[in-house]
């Protein structure tokens, strides 16, 4: 079956060169075909029997409403700002197959989303926001809205939080993961302020807490491709 898929893919790709110029790129050692023209990408993952052609123009649009659904609470004007914001393709293939990543410069906002290929759709895979070092690297990964891992010397740390006027307004919740290390969730509309938050933190309670990590998305190790 996988052989009858290749076949059919490479067919597929091979019609394309002959209509347009294109580049063609084998991921993974041959897990993910992946044929570049000016004006679209083919994509083919053979270990999920998947494959979809898509215009640039279509792939801004369909990448837009992803994220303007998934955020929706985060206003009008971050919507527009998505929708203005350049935007870097990359294709991963990886262990858990392909994926289409889009890196978001915008002017308030930059987010990096890792989508899967469904039934002819995309699907969330990962939608996270760039720390400011993720947006000097090649690709991304993202962390997560609103999650801070704290590195603490006391546990006195979470009454003075959770009882502080303004740190109860911020704080959605506290979780002890182990004896020196914390996890605490933001409310949404403290989203997209994390280091700001992060720094805030360090120093009001520089004696309690030894260093402070902003929660990021891993995924699997493979191949990258900027496509766009």
């Amino acid at each position: 079956m996988r052989k009858i898929f290749l076949l059919l893919s490479l067919v597929f790709a091979h019609s394309l060169l002959a209509n347009e110029q294109t580049e063609v790129h084998l991921m993974s050692e041959g897990s993910c075909l992946i044929t570049l023209s000016k004006s679209s990408l083919s994509m083919s993952s053979f270990s999920e029997y998947a494959s979809r052609r898509i215009s640039f123009q279509e792939l801004d649009m369909e990448m837009n409403n992803i994220i303007k659904s998934e955020l929706s609470h985060l206003g009008t004007s971050f919507k527009e700002d998505v929708q203005n914001a350049s935007k870097e393709y990359f294709v991963h293939c990886g262990a858990y197959g392909l994926s289409l990543i889009t890196k978001i410069k915008g002017s308030n906002s930059d987010l990096c989303v890792w989508a899967k290929l469904d039934r002819q759709e995309f699907k969330m895979r990962s939608l996270g926001y760039l720390s400011k070092s993720e947006m000097l690297s090649d690709n991304c990964h993202g962390k997560k809205f609103g999650d801070l891992l704290l590195n603490i010397s006391d546990s006195e740390l979470e009454g003075l939080l959770l009882s502080d006027p303004k740190w109860s307004q911020i704080i959605k919740s506290y979780k002890v993961i182990s004896q020196r290390l914390v996890k605490i969730e933001l409310e949404s509309e403290y989203w997209l302020k994390e280091e700001t938050i992060k720094e805030e933190l360090l120093s009001e309670f520089k004696k309690l807490i030894k260093s402070i990590d902003l929660n990021g998305y891993t995924h699997p190790r493979g191949d990258f491709l900027p496509i766009k």
